[in-house]
């Protein structure tokens, strides 16, 4: 009976350990994934085919099938987020340096907002950031889907035989991401060299207010509210600044209507924001002319297209921002940095 117990006893103690150190193999979900050289040899990683993409700019139709014998970065992004925009000196260096090595990068548009689903706003911003590389426009999310992306941007390296090497969450990494490109072209005999690119990078190090959402799809989701309340999908309602305005917050007076990706001002409305952080950038689709005033000093601002507008770039402390508008004005988000 006691051998029984001794034998139950390192039973589960191997079970114990075998847990654990699986446990210790998870990746975390903003890391960066490396696998190892065989996975050349093991088709689990096989990188999906691209799925419903109706409209290609730059380049013809690509299939992941037809890239065989290529290195692919698969990038998926969004022209509005600013993660997603401070990373493209180095996407754009790295097609430049490496397209006639074998590399090939395809930027797969997948839309957080619904104007960023149009392509001629797409074009626009691939004009205005000058990317050459192959952007494909997943408009209805079917190769995120398919990659099992929640994220932005992100990236995927892939080897010549059509493998998932390499998985990047989020803004950095710059030089491993580089490093690893290198390495799967030499696979494929191509001739590098083994210097990286020396850019500035704007990664934020520090603790900033998170991005705020005016659409109910992400801020309630998110658990962000807006003067204090909850956005009421598809109403339209009169807002209150409160007494005490609450930081990283949305606050706002004047009617407003909630979308699923924004609140659109039914009179002439403002917008009071408490943030910290170096940077603010507000995200906004109808053309008009904003007010702006930040840490009591004002200036206009010219909301042109749909797109992404830096509206402050100084020292990282709190801040106050207000903001008046006229009717018709369509707010989506403000990102930081």
């Amino acid at each position: 009976m006691k051998t029984k117990s001794i034998i139950l006893a390192i039973v589960v103690v191997l079970v114990i350990s075998s847990i654990l150190f699986l446990e210790t193999q998870k990746t975390k979900p903003d890391t960066t994934i490396v696998n190892g050289d065989n996975m050349t040899k093991n088709n689990t990683n096989l990188a999906p085919e691209f799925q419903g993409i109706k409209t290609w700019l730059n380049s013809e139709p690509l299939t992941m099938n037809k890239l065989r014998g290529k290195v692919v970065l698969v990038d998926f992004w969004t022209y509005s987020c600013i993660n997603c925009i401070r990373t493209l000196p180095y996407i754009n260096t790295w097609y430049e340096k490496y397209k006639d090595n074998g590399l090939v990068i395809i930027g797969v548009h997948a839309p957080e907002f619904q104007f960023e689903k149009k392509v001629e706003n797409v074009q626009n911003a691939v004009d205005k950031y000058n990317i050459k590389y192959s952007v494909a426009l997943d408009n209805n999310h079917q190769t995120w889907s398919a990659y099992q992306n929640r994220y932005w941007p992100r990236k995927y390296l892939i080897d010549k035989n059509g493998i998932i090497r390499y998985d990047h969450i989020g803004e950095g990494g710059y030089k491993e991401t580089e490093k690893v490109i290198q390495k799967l072209l030499r696979e494929i005999d191509s001739n590098v060299e083994t210097s990286t690119v020396k850019l500035e990078d704007n990664t934020p190090n520090t603790k900033n207010t998170p991005e705020l959402y005016a659409g109910y799809k992400f801020a309630n989701s998110r658990n962000q509210k807006v003067s204090g309340e909850v956005i009421d999908p598809q109403s339209t309602k009169e807002y209150v600044i409160p007494t005490n305005p609450a930081r990283d917050e949305i606050n706002l007076q004047g009617t407003w209507t909630a979308s699923e990706d924004g609140l659109v001002a039914q009179t002439n409305g403002t917008i009071l924001l408490l943030y910290k952080a170096k940077a603010v950038n507000i995200v906004a689709e109808i053309a008009s002319n904003i007010t702006v005033t930040h840490d009591g000093v004002k200036r206009e601002v010219q909301i042109i297209k749909p797109a992404l507008y830096n509206l402050f770039t100084g020292e990282y402390s709190e801040h106050r921002l207000k903001i008046n508008v006229t009717k018709g004005f369509k707010l989506n988000s403000f990102t930081f940095g």
